[in-house]
């Protein structure tokens, strides 16, 4: 979706905007048809439908062409009926349609009135005017936002979140365990032109723990700094920088270090830079004077064509040396490439390269592969290939050791969207550990309608086959209601089985499972979670595990 069109939304999203709407409803009457034809003629035309949300759709055509809030249109797809929505917002130009079942590029019937006797054309303004007209647009602050598919997410621009949570697992042997959860993020906030601040940090308190608990965090409370960092970033000044424990924008491979990062910007995206400090311990997030990076990263962007037929790639490279307590000195280089073209296609690529004290086989350390296709417009392919050629240590949260081995892993999914209120997907993976020679895959369908008779209601229906190192199957079924934001319930009930094999046998069994999400926002400054779930092992003399937890926070 264009920046273009986003604004566009939100601005007709907004409350207040349907308490006034800029035209009136005109009623077939004779009446009215006697006035509109001393006024003017009616001017036919059509509107189409620019983008779609989960329960709205977006039109190219507003107030101007003669739409009104409360109007009923009737669209159409291919020269058949499409559906019908009622007009909620409107602006000048575009306007806000409720109704389900619409899809891009659907189109509409619209008449405007145009006046017999226009208004007679005004003079073009003198040059003088045109100069200062000129200057004063010269002299307008931009606040343009630099392209940066890093940070890309649902949240774009500034944005300060604060966030609180308790949860409490039960069922361990041991006792219980609760932890208590504070974030603070500050992302991307301009302190005075140019001049920004961005921070991660949470807080953990353990408030109760078994003895055998395994984790890097036997005090309480822990601090974990991911981000603080001060920076510069002006669209219209060329030089860019960052201090602290930043955030690396440009180095595939590298995320975070505890230095600087300095950046050039020329051409048409082309960009070329520089980063070095310390590297923070992976697991407690503390600085770390035996570890450091160094090294120089490069960027350009092409592009092609406009709108939907549009094409962008994106290329990086880094090249650097490092020093880890775990890998030694090493020179390290990393290149990326990204692909967007239109709507139906994107991938992305990244291989990450190490040569030194400690080197993977053929000196790759990582590789990844991710590729989106639509092929028409009901069907969409995605897949991804995952490779490790280092037995690196790897985190889950919240600081459980988990070491990662040299292996490969992939990931295929389709949806298919026969109708407009339904969803078929089928979905597969395959991992293969290249140390223990252990495979393990899934596969199975998912069949889903995220809206139901116009209701905010969706269910879904779905099965996984597991094979491999551990056999079994999962199915599930899962509920959710959606209303308009402000309340959003989601449930979900699932049975587990798990087949005694060859080096698995103490997982064999049969267990329910459920989990329930209640999120409430009833401020867009505020928002509220409660989230439960619980495991229960059938014909099995094991208790069932479950947790319990809230999270309460803000954005602002």
């Amino acid at each position: 979706m264009s920046a273009r069109w986003l604004v566009v939304m939100l601005v007709l999203a907004a409350p207040g905007w349907a308490k006034k709407p800029v035209a009136k409803k005109v009623k077939a009457t004779k009446t009215t048809k006697a006035a509109t034809a001393s006024k003017g003629v009616v001017l036919s035309a059509t509107g189409e439908v620019s983008s779609v949300t989960a329960d709205a759709a977006f039109l190219n055509r507003g107030a101007f062409d003669g739409l009104a809030p409360g109007q009923a249109l009737t669209f159409v797809r291919g020269g058949k009926p499409a559906g019908k929505c009622t007009v909620a917002a409107v602006s000048e130009h575009f306007a806000r349609c409720e109704g389900p079942g619409l899809r891009l590029g659907d189109r509409f019937a619209v008449g405007r009135v145009a006046e017999n006797n226009p208004v007679a054309t005004v003079a073009l303004p003198t040059e003088a005017e045109l100069a200062r007209r000129a200057a004063h647009f010269d002299e307008v602050n931009w606040k343009l936002r630099d392209f940066d598919t890093a940070g890309s997410s649902s949240n774009v621009g500034p944005r300060v979140e604060a966030l609180f949570s308790h949860t409490t697992y039960g069922g361990l042997s041991g006792g219980p365990f609760g932890v208590q959860r504070l974030d603070l993020l500050a992302y991307d906030v301009e302190i005075w032109r140019g001049l920004r601040a961005s921070a991660d940090i949470t807080a953990l308190n353990f408030s109760a723990r078994p003895d055998a608990t395994r984790t890097f965090y036997q005090k309480s409370p822990v601090l974990l700094v991911r981000q603080l960092e001060i920076g510069f970033r002006r669209a219209d000044v060329p030089i860019s920088g960052a201090i602290g424990r930043t955030w690396l924008r440009a180095t595939s491979g590298l995320m975070v270090i505890d230095g600087a990062q300095g950046a050039w910007r020329f051409g048409d995206g082309f960009e070329l830079g520089a980063y070095g400090g310390l590297l923070p311990d992976a697991a407690r997030l503390t600085i770390t004077p035996s570890q450091w990076a160094a090294g120089a990263f490069a960027k350009a962007r092409f592009s092609t064509g406009t709108g939907a037929t549009a094409t962008l790639v994106q290329l990086g490279v880094r090249a650097g040396w490092s020093l880890r307590d775990t890998l030694g000195g090493r020179a390290e280089v990393a290149v990326n490439a990204n692909l967007w073209k239109g709507a139906d296609l994107d991938g992305a690529l990244a291989v990450e390269l190490g040569f030194g004290q400690t080197q993977a086989a053929a000196g790759i350390d990582a590789a990844r592969l991710d590729v989106g296709w639509r092929p028409m417009e009901t069907l969409r392919l995605n897949g991804a290939v995952r490779y490790r050629g280092l037995p690196l240590t790897g985190l889950v949260e919240v600081g459980t050791v988990s070491p990662g081995q040299r292996a490969l892993h992939s990931d295929l999914s389709a949806v298919w969207q026969p109708t407009a209120w339904l969803f078929v997907a089928a979905q597969g993976g395959l991992a293969s550990d290249f140390d223990s020679g252990l495979v393990q895959g899934r596969v199975g369908p998912e069949v889903s309608v995220p809206r139901i008779a116009g209701l905010p209601l969706g269910v879904s229906l779905g099965y996984l086959e597991e094979f491999g190192w551990v056999r079994g199957r999962h199915g599930y079924f899962q509920v959710g209601v959606n209303a308009q934001g402000f309340f959003r319930l989601v449930t979900r009930a699932s049975w587990f089985q798990q087949q005694a094999v060859t080096g698995s046998a103490g997982l064999a069994g049969n267990e329910l499972g459920t989990s329930v999400a209640l999120e409430v926002a009833p401020w867009r400054f505020l928002k509220g979670r409660v989230v439960f779930m619980g495991r229960l092992p059938l014909a099995s003399a094991a208790p069932p595990l479950g947790s319990v937890g809230f999270q309460l926070g803000g954005s602002f």
